[in-house]
């Protein structure tokens, strides 16, 4: 999958990912977490991603930047 997807695309992708993940690597931020950019303003992170960090609650999340 790109960067860059439609939030129903999203939901697929993040739901289907197992819950024992130790370490996610993934290129936008979690809805709320360190998403808003200097030119929206507005939180810009995807809420699919939110809602399986918190299902899978893992050790690390790193992540990339926002355009």
């Amino acid at each position: 999958m790109g960067f860059t997807y439609l939030p129903k695309e999203g939901e697929l992708v993040w739901a289907n990912l197992p819950k024992n993940i130790d370490v996610l690597v993934t290129h936008c931020p979690p809805f709320g977490v360190l998403d808003v950019s200097n030119y929206s303003k507005v939180n810009t992170g995807c809420k699919a991603l939110m809602q399986s960090v918190e299902r899978m609650q893992p050790k690390v999340h790193i992540f990339g930047h926002i355009h």
